[in-house]
C-alpha cells in the first residue's frame, strides 16, 4: 500500500469519527475513542477494504453481545403468560424499550387474563392471538374488556321468568 492510500484512509477514518487525530495536526498518533461512547456510523464509499473489515468486526462483536444480555425477570414473567410464543427476541426489543414497571406489569398480566379466555383469542384454536410485539406496540393492556357475550339477547330476556312484565 502506498502513502497516499494510507493517508486517504486514515483521513477517512478520522471524518468518520472512526479515530482521533493527534493534537499536532499529526495522525501517527492515534486514540480510540471510548467504547461507551461509539456510534459506528457506515463507512463513506473509497474508506479502504481492511478498515471497513474492523468496522464490521466492531458492530458484529456488539450484536453478539447484545444478544448475549439475558431476558429480565420481568420479561420472562410476562412470557410465560403470553399465550403466543412467537418474536421473543422483538419483544425483548421492545419490552425494554417500555421499561415497565411492576403496576404495569400487572396491569398486563390481568388483562392478558381476561383476554385470553375472550372469545376473540379463542376462535379457530387460537388464530387471532396477537403476536407479542403486536400487543406490546399497540398497548394492548389498556384494552377494555368486553361485554359482548355477557349481555344477553332480548330473546332470552323475554323468555326470562324472573323478569315481572
Amino acid at each position: 500500500m502506498d502513502r497516499k492510500t494510507v493517508v486517504a484512509g486514515l483521513s477517512a477514518l478520522v471524518k468518520n469519527s472512526l479515530i482521533k487525530q493527534s493534537t499536532d495536526g499529526r495522525i501517527t498518533v492515534l486514540g480510540a475513542r471510548d467504547k461507551g461512547n461509539i456510534k459506528w456510523k457506515e463507512p463513506e464509499k473509497g474508506l479502504p477494504q481492511s478498515c471497513t473489515k474492523v468496522v464490521s468486526k466492531k458492530r458484529r462483536e456488539e450484536k453478539r453481545k447484545e444478544e448475549s444480555i439475558p431476558y429480565s425477570k420481568s420479561f420472562l414473567e410476562f412470557w410465560s403468560f403470553y399465550p403466543n410464543k412467537t418474536g421473543k427476541g422483538k419483544a425483548w426489543d421492545i419490552w425494554k424499550r417500555l421499561t415497565p414497571n411492576k403496576n404495569l406489569i400487572n396491569k398486563m398480566i390481568a388483562t392478558l387474563e381476561w383476554q385470553k379466555s375472550s372469545e376473540q383469542w379463542k376462535r379457530d384454536g387460537g388464530k387471532f392471538i396477537p403476536h407479542p410485539t403486536t400487543w406490546l406496540n399497540q398497548r394492548r393492556w389498556e384494552d377494555e374488556e368486553s361485554v359482548v357475550g355477557k349481555q344477553r339477547g332480548i330473546k332470552e330476556i323475554l323468555e326470562d321468568e324472573s323478569i315481572p312484565f
